[in-house]
């Protein structure tokens, strides 16, 4: 009984989970910050499935390239990172997710020594 309980719960659970496409994520200039302590670690800008970026100034803007979302809306990213690869991280994964209304990326980080994950949030900006 507790096992069907707890299959028909994770089931709900994952039947709940929104699912997202390209044309979810909005497009527009993304800020991206370290949820820990707020660090600023680059901007994209998103239009349909190409993104610029990321980076900390407006030169490191230019370079067009695409992505693609995949089941669960985790994003595949089809070319470079620059300011990530600068600084020294690397993308573990990247999510679309929803929070006060908007869609953004949850991105976890392999940090530049290697040594562990850090998470940061890249949300729309008016």
């Amino acid at each position: 009984m507790i096992t069907r309980l707890l299959v028909a719960t994770v089931a709900v659970a994952f039947l709940a989970a929104p699912a997202f496409a390209a044309d979810q994520l909005p497009d527009n200039f993304y800020h991206c910050l370290l949820t820990s302590d707020a660090t600023p670690i680059g901007d994209f800008v998103i239009a349909g499935d190409e993104y610029r970026g990321p980076a900390l100034d407006e030169a490191g803007l230019n370079d067009t390239k695409s992505f693609v979302v995949l089941d669960g809306g985790k994003i595949e990213w089809l070319g470079a990172l620059p300011a990530f690869d600068a600084a020294g991280y690397r993308i573990d994964s990247t999510t679309i997710v929803e929070a006060n209304g908007a869609a953004g990326l949850k991105l976890v980080l392999l940090t530049p020594d290697q040594s562990g994950f850090v998470e940061a949030d890249c949300f729309p900006q008016a």
